[in-house]
C-alpha cells in the first residue's frame, strides 16, 4: 500500500483472472504506469503465461529500482500473437532483507491501438525575449486547424 513498506521475504503477484486472446494483427502491447521503490535484491517482474499459468516468462524485470515518478512502460506482445495469454505483475522480495515502498501499478491495458503522437516539442511556437517570434515546425494531427497552414506569427 502507498506510504507503507512491503514485507521482507514476500513474493506477491497480481494475476489476470481470465486469459485474453491476442490478435494476429495488429500487434498487441501491454501498457502500464508505475512509480517504484525496491530494496536491494528485490525484483518487480511482468510475466506472461501462454499455457494457462503452468509456466511463466518474464517480459520485464525491474531490479533494485527507485523511481518515485509515474513512468509509462510499453511491452511488446507481438511474439504471442494469436495465443491466449495471462499477464501477472509479481514483486519478489525473497533475496535480501532490504525493502522499500513497493510497486504501485496503474492504468494497465493491453492494446492494439497505434502509438499516436498528438504533439511534440517541435510542434510548439516559442516566444523569445522582447516578443521576438521564433517559428518551429508545425504539424496538424487532426481537425481542420487553419486549413493545415502554419502561421507566420504576429
Amino acid at each position: 500500500m502507498p506510504g507503507a513498506d512491503y514485507l521482507d521475504g514476500s513474493n506477491d503477484a497480481l494475476t489476470m483472472a481470465n486469459p485474453v486472446e491476442l490478435p494476429t494483427s495488429p500487434a498487441a502491447r501491454l501498457v502500464f504506469w508505475d512509480p517504484i521503490e525496491l530494496g536491494a535484491g528485490d525484483h518487480a517482474v511482468v510475466e506472461l503465461s501462454a499455457d494457462g499459468g503452468a509456466t511463466w516468462t518474464a517480459l520485464l524485470d525491474q531490479f533494485e529500482v527507485v523511481n518515485a515518478a509515474w513512468t509509462e512502460h510499453i511491452v511488446d506482445l507481438s511474439a504471442y500473437a494469436g495465443q491466449s495469454v495471462l499477464i501477472r505483475f509479481r514483486l519478489d522480495a525473497r533475496l535480501d532483507s532490504a525493502f522499500g515502498d513497493g510497486w504501485h501499478i496503474d492504468d494497465v491495458r493491453i492494446t492494439t491501438e497505434p502509438r499516436t503522437t498528438l504533439a511534440s516539442v517541435s510542434d510548439f511556437v516559442l516566444l523569445g525575449m522582447e516578443g521576438d517570434y521564433l517559428k518551429q515546425s508545425a504539424t496538424v494531427v487532426s481537425g481542420d486547424v487553419g486549413a493545415n497552414l502554419a502561421s507566420e506569427g504576429p
